[in-house]
């Protein structure tokens, strides 16, 4: 079948390397896309390990549409029943690039209409929609006058790994984070500091990447479980043959915040998830710290009036860029910057020339990630 692997704008490069490590093939790189051939241990396999990956889809079929009533029709005449049954309740989502429909919610009426249609007409009930957390997901594509039916084989954003037992104020998402620590392009042997570390989301997926922790250990809900053809063997199986998560000689991860409490609760989180021996966290606010005993990679999201209010964005990068200088000589410090209104590219006044820019989406917020060499 093919699949369908989404992420976020800039990962899709280091998505088709994942695709390719997993598999041992190349995959094709799209809009926020990915695409593969791949059996059912494959789409196993992409959502257990992906690092970078939002969802996997499926492909079902593709029509030529004219209209709503197009959609309509081309719907109603599926043997649904051959892909989910009366008990299991679905949701649809649609995105639509097109000229001819540009109403994105009406798609989804539609469609959910001839879904409905097809089992009352043919069973004399329907099955129940859910928006929240429903057994089957479809997922409805509109190009033009092409409309090509997935199913969502993930359920919930892989994003959600299932070790988040806390939330901070500006939490960052763990697929932004493992993006992140990739194309920082950390070689894995040098010290990892985080020193504005909040939830730490940054430092775990650091961990997970180090020591072969599969993405979705802290998960097992997943919607391919629901479908006909699961296969609870060939699951455990895939599970079972990901390579061994390694042992910890010596702590690489490091990571602070002025904030007592919240490590104190970070800590908490990863001794009940057992990722305590990977990271090493200690209080301590970033402009008194003392200069750093060797050179380390340093990730990190400062915050911007979340955590900690800023009465002056210029002054507040003035002093990450002041503590940089003085307090990390030799070390590589890659600083994630989102847009605050009326104060864009506030990362400037860090008051170093950066070695690489990356533009990133923090969710809607566009951002920047910027390189810079501590000479």
């Amino acid at each position: 079948m093919e699949l369908i692997i989404k992420t976020l704008k800039g990962f899709e490069e280091i998505l088709a390397d994942e695709v390719k490590t997993l598999l041992g093939r190349p995959a094709t790189i799209g809009r926020r896309a990915v695409f593969v051939e791949g059996d059912l241990s494959d789409l196993y396999t992409l959502n257990y390990r992906l690092r970078t990956a939002i969802r996997v889809l499926t492909f079902k079929q593709s029509f030529k549409v004219h209209s709503y009533e197009d959609v309509y029709r081309e719907l109603r005449a599926i043997e649904w029943s051959e892909i989910f049954s009366l008990q299991e309740n679905f949701s649809i989502d649609a995105t639509v690039f097109s000229p001819y429909f540009k109403n994105s919610q009406f798609v989804m009426h539609k469609a959910k209409d001839a879904v409905v249609d097809y089992f009352r007409d043919t069973y004399g009930r329907r099955p129940n929609v859910e928006l929240n957390n429903p057994d089957i997901r479809l997922n409805i594509h509109i190009t033009e006058r092409e409309m090509k039916l997935n199913l969502d084989s993930s359920g919930e954003s892989l994003h959600k790994r299932g070790y988040k037992t806390l939330q901070s104020e500006a939490p960052l998402s763990e697929v932004l984070a493992a993006g992140m620590i990739q194309l920082s392009g950390w070689d894995q042997e040098t010290p990892l500091l985080d020193p504005m570390c909040g939830s730490a989301t940054l430092l775990t997926e650091a961990a997970f990447l180090k020591y072969n922790i599969p993405a979705q250990k802290y998960r097992d809900d997943f919607s391919f479980m629901n479908w006909k053809d699961f296969d609870r063997s060939l699951w455990l199986k895939v599970k079972k043959d990901a390579p061994k998560i390694k042992k910890v000689d010596q702590k690489l991860i490091f990571g602070s915040d002025i904030d007592q409490d919240l490590i104190q609760d970070v800590e908490s989180s990863l001794r009940k998830n057992g990722l305590n021996d990977y990271i090493d966290l200690n209080h301590q606010n970033f402009f008194h710290t003392e200069e750093l005993d060797k050179s380390y990679h340093i990730v990190m999201n400062p915050p911007y009036d979340k955590r900690i209010e800023l009465d002056n964005a210029k002054e507040f990068y003035q002093m990450i860029g002041d503590t940089l200088k003085q307090k990390c000589k030799g070390s590589t410090a890659w600083v994630f910057s989102g847009e605050k209104p009326g104060e864009k590219n506030a990362i400037k006044f860090v008051g170093l020339r950066p070695s690489q820019k990356l533009i990133l989406f923090n969710g809607p917020i566009e951002s920047r990630f910027h390189k810079f060499e501590l000479f």
